[in-house]
């Protein structure tokens, strides 16, 4: 639960909500990257609050690879 509080001081983010987002992220490892694609809209938080599981690998390569390219960022959230 530390690691949980630091996260949201971190990013100023309501507890309740980082919890909720770790909850459901399978991937614990890619968590704190998955908080930094929801800051840059690549995860919306329709997505977080909804029941279904989240795997963050699943979403990094496209998300790298858009910014590494320099293209603005689009929703992905449909695609999952």
């Amino acid at each position: 639960m530390n690691y949980i509080k630091q996260i949201a001081d971190k990013y100023r983010l309501q507890l309740s909500f980082v919890l909720d987002f770790y909850n459901k992220v399978v991937d614990k490892q890619n968590f704190e990257f998955g908080i930094k694609m929801f800051l840059d809209g690549w995860i919306t938080y329709d997505t977080v609050i909804r029941a279904q599981p989240i795997n963050i690998a699943d979403w990094q390569e496209k998300y790298m690879e858009t910014r590494l390219r320099g293209i603005s960022k689009t929703n992905m959230s449909a695609q999952f």
